[in-house]
């Protein structure tokens, strides 16, 4: 079977979102004002000659604002990269194309540079390319191909051009959305653009294959902007309150301590003396004084927060009361047997938050809480993404080996946490990825 595949938005994306990003990433650049709104006009104008491309649109261009052509040449070359530059694959889609599929889009850009683009998002099988200027919206190019006999199915994002006038002309057609903004990824944009189109090009980049794509979904959308949320509350609380050491407590903030390491470096600033501390509620009952000697050890008479990511913080506290220890509390998820029964239910119809620390005034302690919003639904495997690759401590003896102090840990023998290959991969890509480098490096938050 022969297919068509629509181009922009089925196979490749924009990093940026919307094409119309593309201009203002020039206007930026150049410190062109007014360059976006002529631009736009300028393609209006240059539709009105039927067929038509860029070197039409900023024939148009000069005509509107009297710029030289020197000037025209360069904004055209350096729209062109950046175009380039924010161009990403459509993973799941771009793996489908076979060997003579045909590729159909109404677009100005020549062919031999969108054959750059597919090149990049790694489409490497012959296909033939067909542009148009409006071929696909006037439903012209589905009737010269209906003559021709070509496909037979047609898949594209645009229900008008790609699913509507295929099938007016005889053929069968699908929609794919991959290219949408998730409810997810709409909320974070409009918190924070350069974080939401971060979480959506992770979506998109998706390399794994259909039985975990599920994993990598809730992994890279889900948790990393979680993971990457909180580490930024972290860092304005440490700064805000001036705590001299962080304990990222056992076992589902390990991932969450290389993020914030990795934050902090990418900013240019050292991270504040930090540790992935064995900790689990039966470390507390079993071994609750050989684990209050290690977390004094550790914190060394600084001022100290001990981090957990899901959980209540009544063991934390009633190790810091029962052994007089100094430290503050962060529980960043929230949760209690109150709360238990709304969360959880589904987690693709979950809506993020951005969080913000309070303190909690209905505990004699000082707890500080990132919570989710009231109506926010997160997934129980939120905690298994995020748990170290041990089992759970259950027993702890502190050894003294000069001035460290080191845990003598006995694991529980059961892990109920599967993947973990997987889990591992997926983080790692994550932590060495360029997305995450150029998302700090931007600003981001």
């Amino acid at each position: 079977m022969i297919k068509s595949w629509d181009i922009f938005d089925t196979l490749i994306a924009r990093r940026c979102v919307f094409p119309q990003a593309v201009f203002q990433i020039v206007e930026q650049a150049t410190n062109s004002i007014g360059f976006v709104q002529a631009r736009i006009e300028s393609e209006r104008n240059a539709s009105r000659r039927g067929n038509y491309n860029l070197d039409d649109i900023y024939e148009e261009f000069q005509l509107l604002t009297n710029t030289t052509k020197n000037i025209c040449d360069t904004l055209k070359k350096l729209e062109c990269d950046v175009e380039f530059d924010q161009s990403i694959p459509i993973t799941e889609n771009i793996r489908q194309v076979k060997s003579g599929d045909i590729l159909i889009s109404d677009m100005y850009l020549p062919e031999t540079f969108i054959r750059r683009l597919l090149n990049k998002a790694g489409l490497l099988v012959p296909v033939e390319i067909v542009i148009t200027s409006n071929g696909k919206s006037s439903g012209r190019i589905w009737r010269q191909l209906a003559e021709q006999k070509k496909i037979v199915f047609h898949i594209g994002d645009n229900f008008e051009s790609d699913i509507k006038n295929p099938r007016f002309a005889g053929f069968e057609s699908a929609l794919t959305v991959l290219s949408n903004l998730t409810a997810v990824e709409q909320y974070i944009l409009q918190k924070d653009f350069n974080f939401g189109a971060y979480i959506r090009e992770i979506r998109l980049r998706n390399p794994f294959s259909e039985e975990i794509k599920r994993l990598y979904w809730q992994l890279f959308t889900i948790n990393i902007g979680i993971l990457i949320l909180l580490v930024q509350q972290i860092d304005a609380l440490q700064k805000k309150c001036g705590f001299e050491y962080l304990g990222f407590c056992g076992r589902d903030t390990h991932y969450l301590r290389l993020l914030y390491e990795k934050y902090k470096l990418e900013r240019g600033e050292a991270p504040t003396p930090n540790d992935y501390l064995y900790y689990s509620r039966k470390l507390v009952r079993n071994s609750g004084e050989d684990l209050a000697k290690y977390f004094s050890a550790k914190i060394n008479n600084r001022k100290a927060l001990m981090i957990d990511l899901i959980g209540t913080g009544v063991h934390l506290n009633i190790l810091r009361k029962k052994y007089a220890l100094n430290y503050s509390i962060l529980i960043s998820v929230h949760n209690n047997e109150e709360t238990a029964k709304r969360i959880y239910p589904n987690l693709y119809e979950s809506r993020i938050w951005l969080p913000s620390t309070k303190q909690d005034n209905n505990v004699n302690a000082d707890f500080f809480i990132i919570e989710l919003e009231e109506n926010l639904n997160i997934n129980d495997s939120i905690e298994a993404l995020n748990r170290a690759i041990h089992n759970s401590p259950v027993r702890l003896k502190t050894l003294n080996i000069g001035e460290k102090i080191l845990p003598k840990v006995i694991f529980s023998e059961n892990n109920d946490t599967e993947n973990f290959d997987v889990l591992e991969n997926c983080l790692y890509e994550v932590l060495n990825s360029r997305l995450v480098t150029s998302y700090y490096v931007s600003g981001g938050g």
